[in-house]
């Protein structure tokens, strides 16, 4: 090829080139500077995003698939990342919280400082929080923000208005509205594919004023979310639970897990608390296109959310609401001297378990709350707070939030004498027809003359169970001795765990141990509080405690080699001394009082062991797990602790007083005279000090083929025939005898 054509097709390859280049130039000329502002404005209109899409939680249903917790749709206020000027983000904010003020909207805050016309507070949780936590709280906020440790609030607000740029002429109220929104941005990350949460099931007023202001509130969206909700309001909240925000305490436990964000809800005690893994459900994911404003212009893909698992409880509801409602009436009956002698009753609990497998039926504890409250993760009100954590001031203090079935403490009384009883007969210690003869007080040796409610005459041990003979069981007491009546104690399942699900209270046995420990606990401790005595010296007391010391010349030796002065020898020498245990304390724990504590639980399964032939179940409240779909995930079935091996004349002898408890002449004839079945029951009264007495009454129905165990308990009810109308009412239900 000769060097001219070489150069001819050159030129032509050459041209080509500078035409393409000006083809693509002239085009980036119109795309960038023509018609540019086009260009971006269909960019900013044609964002795509993905949008959560929350998951129902888990339902929570009673044994016969009644729903006791579910979810109901609800509207939710949201902002997202846009491009809006964040110099102009503060006056989208104010405008939408204005909106949400003016109609009583509650919102998410979470902001730690509280404004009003007066002061400046810190506050970083409600009165259940402990203060290692609260100022752990307030360490981690006051550091993620920059602020002094030492800053008070006044200056902290002012703060974090600047830094904000919040403007200045704005009230307080408006400023802190503004930095609690700018709070959730901060916490739960202000990103286009992560909308922040303002506030939960906003009302039909505030959609439509919201929706009305689209186009002066560019990045908020209304979306529907589940929102938790409790369809018996307080039935069964003690054990239920409820939900409430994480904290940042909470994040080491769901880190790892990728079904939570930040601005999540969890279970906060009970059920909620106890099955949060399993009723968490599976956010889904929806893919959009959004205009600038971040409303969604159409659907592009979704990922469908996988609902949580279903909780099946062993509760029947409908026995529930009738052991709460039962217990309600008397205590304000109680309360009121209506029908009743007026005592203040203001605590109370009632347990009703099936004796041949353990389930427990009903655990009402009163006062209770309601859960609704707490669903929209919003803080509660002063009111609600006050009332949820009282100020604790002593045992007698009503705590809405406390469950006094499965937590809750009391010496037994008389309803423990049935074990006494069966101990006695089952060790040979006593036979059925054994009398004792009550004159009002029992004058043997060294008992110090304890007194009965009554004198009797003499009785045996059935009749001395139906008129509830103090006499009959000190005699009764000693001859089985107080090491044989823990052992009866502990096999019927007082003093430990009877198994359910939620944490529980394990109360204590009265005995020469126990008595020691306390001793240590509320005596000894106190002078090594006081730093009357060091950490070595209290060790030297509490050995000598323990091991039962009992030479004076040993104690003081011992006690003056630890260097402790003689002026306070001779005060840890009485301690010592008053350690041992004696005959009247063996007394005192026969008929339920000493430092004997229980549950209703656990007197509850005592009832079931007793009247079912020897055998303690393990108490559960958990039925079964399944799938949102029903496929089964876990059921419980009936778990036998321990068979007593009880002969059956024993059971029948105690039966048979029991049965008298609630017939003509007995302590509880007058809630089971016009009964259409049969009851064996027992009543309690505890005493306890500076308190009136705790109402107890236990018991069974039907006699002769026992289905059901019920205990209940009333703190300063009075008297122990005072519990048992509670008892009737929950055993008519059961039982199909509705009034």
């Amino acid at each position: 090829m000769d060097e001219k054509k070489i150069k001819s097709r050159l030129k032509v390859f050459i041209a080509i080139i500078i035409i393409i280049f000006a083809v693509l130039s002239a085009q980036l000329i119109n795309l960038q500077i023509i018609n540019g502002s086009i260009y971006k404005q269909w960019a900013d209109q044609m964002k795509i995003r993905s949008i959560p899409i929350p998951a129902p939680r888990g339902n929570i249903l009673d044994r016969n698939g009644v729903v006791i917790a579910n979810n109901r749709p609800a509207y939710t206020v949201e902002l997202v990342r846009t491009n809006i000027k964040d110099q102009d983000l503060n006056k989208v904010i104010l405008k939408l919280m204005r909106i949400l003020v003016a109609n009583n909207q509650q919102f998410v805050d979470n902001f730690p400082l509280k404004v009003n016309p007066i002061r400046y507070d810190f506050s970083y949780g409600d009165a259940n929080v402990s203060k290692n936590i609260l100022l752990q709280r307030e360490q981690a906020w006051k550091k993620a923000n920059n602020l002094p440790d030492d800053i008070s609030a006044k200056d902290a607000f002012e703060k974090l208005k600047k830094d904000n740029k919040i403007d200045e002429k704005l009230s307080d109220e408006d400023a802190r509205n503004i930095l609690v929104v700018r709070e959730e941005m901060k916490k739960q990350g202000y990103m286009s594919y992560n909308p922040v949460k303002i506030a939960s099931d906003i009302d039909a007023k505030t959609l439509a004023q919201i929706s009305e202001r689209y186009d002066q509130l560019p990045g908020v969206v209304i979306t529907i979310e589940p929102i938790r909700q409790y369809p018996y309001k307080n039935v069964g909240s003690n054990f239920i639970g409820y939900m409430s925000r994480l904290q940042p305490e909470d994040i080491k436990n769901i880190a790892s897990d990728p079904r939570y964000s930040l601005n999540d809800l969890i279970g906060r005690d009970g059920i909620e608390r106890l099955f949060e893994k399993e009723l968490k459900g599976t956010n889904g994911a929806q893919q959009v296109e959004v205009d600038a404003l971040g409303r969604m212009i159409k659907v592009l893909g979704e990922k469908p959310p996988k609902p949580g698992n279903k909780v099946y409880l062993s509760i029947d509801m409908k026995l529930q609401q009738k052991a709460e409602e039962a217990l309600k009436d008397v205590m304000s009956k109680i309360q009121n001297g209506d029908g009743y002698q007026k005592f203040p009753a203001n605590i109370g609990a009632a347990v009703a378990v099936d004796v041949n497998t353990g389930d427990v039926l009903a655990m009402a504890s009163i006062p209770n709350f309601d859960p609704n409250m707490f669903a929209k993760g919003t803080p509660l009100t002063k009111s609600q707070s006050n009332y949820m954590w009282p100020n604790v001031t002593n045992a007698m203090t009503p705590q809405p939030s406390y469950d006094y079935a499965r937590l809750g403490t009391a010496p037994p009384g008389s309803t423990f004498k049935m074990i006494v009883g069966t101990g006695a007969l089952m060790d040979h210690v006593i036979t059925p027809t054994d009398q004792v003869y009550c004159s009002g007080v029992y004058t043997y040796p060294g008992s110090g003359n304890p007194k009965c409610w009554a004198p009797h005459g003499w009785n045996n041990i059935i009749e001395a169970l139906k008129v509830s003979c103090d006499v009959f069981f000190y005699d009764t007491g000693r001859k089985l001795g107080i090491d044989n009546i823990d052992k009866w104690a502990r096999a019927f399942g007082l003093g430990q765990p009877t198994g359910i699900e939620l944490p529980e209270s394990k109360g204590q046995v009265a005995g020469p141990s126990q008595y020691k420990q306390d001793v240590i606990l509320y005596r000894v401790n106190y002078y090594l509080n006081q730093k009357v005595i060091d950490k070595e010296q209290y060790n030297v007391i509490s050995k000598m405690i323990i091991e039962g010391e009992d030479s004076d010349n040993i104690i003081f030796k011992k006690l003056k080699d630890a260097g402790i002065p003689d002026k306070l020898q001779y005060k840890f020498w009485q301690i010592i001394k008053d350690s041992q245990w004696r005959l009247g304390q063996t007394l005192s724990a026969s008929i339920g009082q000493e430092s004997t504590t229980v549950t209703p639980l656990q007197m509850a399964n005592y009832i079931a062991t007793l009247v079912n032939g020897g055998i303690r179940y393990k108490l559960h409240l958990i039925d079964r797990v399944e799938t949102y779909d029903g496929k089964l995930v876990s059921i419980n079935k009936p778990a036998i602790v321990e068979k007593l091996n009880l002969k059956p004349e024993v059971i029948n002898v105690i039966k048979q007083g029991m049965l008298g408890v609630t017939e003509e002449g007995g302590t509880a004839s007058g809630a089971f005279i016009d009964a259409p079945y049969k009851v064996g029951g027992k009543t309690g009264t505890a005493e306890t000090i500076g308190h009136a007495n705790y109402a107890w009454f236990v018991g069974f129905a039907p006699f002769d083929k026992p289905k059901i165990a019920v205990a209940v308990v009333i703190y300063q009810g009075g008297h122990g025939s005072y519990a048992a109308p509670v008892a009737r009412a929950i055993m008519d239900q059961y039982l199909g005898y509705n009034k």
